[in-house]
């Protein structure tokens, strides 16, 4: 949540550095899950995380957006070292800078496909009028407008994903971060969600996507393979 008095932050200058990870290993119990990452994201690009299934990839998206930390090495975002995660700096970046588009869409099940964006928008400005313009725009965008009145458990997984993707484009964003963003999607719908993406890094937002999809990854300006510590 916004915390009173916040603003939207605009995405970086073209070229700057948004995430810097340098030598970054993490690891759970002993065991290595990403050794030694060394990665750069710059504001427009949109990365695509690619590799097979326990690779580490969506350690890295959590470890980018603050949910974890690294063992070792050096995370810094927006030129800056990493907050620690749950630290009062982490929780300002998430609800000013940094969009997550997760797996679990995280949205309120009882409430209505409207509701769960006007949540989104409780520390907005404008008017009343223009929120709720803000609103139907953003579920046409997605596919939804004829089911801003129908409750999240009444949605298929297909349609809350692009649910959770309609809430996350309500406020200008430096940095999102989607874990299989068109997993459950069909064609039609996955090219929706990749053109709202890439509207957003056209914007100057740095757009990092964890992704088993070929035909998403080659949709992005570039794509980073990791693999598996041995």
């Amino acid at each position: 949540m916004h915390e009173t008095g916040s603003t939207h932050a605009m995405p970086a200058a073209p070229g700057a550095a948004v995430c810097e990870l340098t030598d970054v290993t993490r690891s759970f119990r002993g065991r290595e899950v990403v050794r030694g990452l060394t990665l750069r994201v710059e504001a427009g690009e949109m990365v695509a995380l690619t590799g097979r299934s326990g690779c580490g990839k969506s350690t890295v998206l959590n470890m980018i957006g603050l949910l974890d930390r690294p063992t070792s090495g050096d995370l810094r975002l927006f030129d800056r070292p990493a907050p620690r995660p749950g630290s009062r700096g982490a929780r300002r970046l998430l609800a000013e800078r940094i969009g997550y588009l997760f797996q679990s869409f995280a949205l309120l099940d009882e409430e209505t496909a409207d509701g769960n964006l006007r949540v989104a928008q409780a520390w907005t400005g404008g008017t009343r009028r223009s929120r709720a313009d803000m609103r139907e725009e953003a579920l046409a965008s997605v596919g939804l407008a004829d089911h801003a009145r129908d409750r999240v458990y009444e949605l298929s997984g297909g349609e809350q994903q692009r649910l959770a993707l309609a809430r996350l484009s309500l406020r200008p964003r430096a940095l999102v971060l989607a874990d299989e963003p068109t997993g459950s999607l069909d064609p039609a719908n996955r090219a929706r969600v990749l053109d709202l993406l890439e509207g957003m890094r056209r914007r100057g937002t740095a757009v990092v996507i964890v992704t088993h999809d070929p035909e998403v990854a080659a949709a992005c300006t570039r794509a980073v393979s990791l693999e598996r510590p041995r």
